[in-house]
């Protein structure tokens, strides 16, 4: 066994949790301890009663969904213009994240049939023809870590000692969502080289899309291709999250920091079109409001207002390339329903 990361002190209580999880040498694959460490019912990060989302100093992040005032108006105008419709007083919308605050409140609701909020162990319903929506979902999924050594990939193992937590590598054994990895990993890479990646995330997209018979599908989250992924991430994706500062330590304080990954777009690609969605289309945050909302966008920079209007402000933030304009990238596709003649 050949350990290959600091280790990382966790509370009895956590310890305890997870050494129910591991096999007889204490060892845990990663897709078990980032599943845990997010949805563990009793502590994991997305079941905490506890601030994660806002600006505020007790929060770990925030993210476009926090731009209350502006957020909703730009998804409403963007729907529009991908369904080429006027009113969406025929569709569905259907919001499904880690978190339970809707993106929609019940002013902007009124544009729609029905608003529905889902979070991840919620059933999930779909009227049709409906828009559904999520907004950093796909990052927040348990994700596998792999290394390439001595010419091989290697899955990384986390390692349940004394109350302490450590990444190691062992000899060769592949769960069956490891095996599906490994099938599309390159045969060489650099010596060192990391990837992170969910195979989780699409398998989510499936379980929930299934069924959809009509409508447009809306994702938005930070991402690369499998490409970028494999060549221009030498120390893979793989970051923490807490009290607004990222940090490389993944195993730390487990349950109190979130856990996150770059969604892989090619993946969740294939997935969508595997459910009959047409090509989707990826462009950054920014790109997407500008050709899609432009309705929206002129309304409010055409207000009479001073500078510290805070609709000019929140649509600064979510458009412009220094803020969450390129930092997020939108994914769309829609759905016909088929009829037989």
């Amino acid at each position: 066994m050949n350990r290959i990361s600091p280790a990382f002190p966790v509370r009895p209580a956590i310890a305890a949790s997870l050494g129910a999880l591991t096999d007889p040498q204490g060892l845990l694959d990663y897709e078990t301890f980032t599943r845990a460490a997010l949805y563990d019912p009793e502590w994991g990060y997305y079941r905490r009663k506890a601030p994660r989302v806002g600006k505020s100093d007790a929060a770990d992040f925030y993210t476009s969904s926090s731009h209350t005032l502006v957020f909703p108006l730009l998804l409403i105008d963007a729907c529009k213009h991908l369904l080429e419709v006027d009113d969406l007083r025929d569709y569905h919308w259907v919001e499904i994240g880690a978190e339970d605050h809707p993106i929609m409140d019940a002013t902007n609701a009124e544009q729609f049939a029905s608003c529905s909020t889902f979070r991840l162990d919620d059933p999930v319903e779909l009227l049709e023809p409906c828009i559904v929506m999520s907004n950093e979902l796909l990052d927040a999924q348990p994700f596998q870590r792999w290394i390439y050594l001595d010419g091989q990939w290697r899955p990384i193992r986390i390692l349940l000692e004394n109350d302490s937590l450590c990444e190691c590598i062992v000899p060769e054994s592949f769960s069956d969502s490891e095996a599906t990895i490994l099938k599309r990993l390159p045969d060489t890479a650099p010596e060192g080289y990391r990837v992170d990646v969910s195979l989780e995330a699409e398998q989510l997209l499936t379980r929930i899309l299934k069924g959809f018979q009509s409508g447009l599908f809306l994702t938005i989250d930070y991402g690369k291709p499998w490409e970028a992924i494999l060549t221009e991430c030498p120390e893979g994706t793989a970051r923490a999250y807490q009290g607004h500062a990222q940090n490389p330590d993944i195993l730390k304080d487990p349950g109190e920091q979130d856990l996150t990954c770059d969604v892989c777009w090619d993946f969740v690609i294939d997935a969508l079109e595997s459910e009959g969605f047409e090509k989707p289309k990826l462009n950054r945050q920014e790109s997407f409001f500008m050709r899609q909302a432009p309705d929206a966008i002129r309304s409010i920079v055409t207000r009479p207002s001073n500078l510290t209007d805070p609709l000019k402000g929140q649509l600064l933030e979510l458009i412009s390339p220094t803020h969450f304009g390129s930092r997020f990238q939108v994914l769309s596709t829609t759905k016909k329903q088929c009829r037989n003649h």
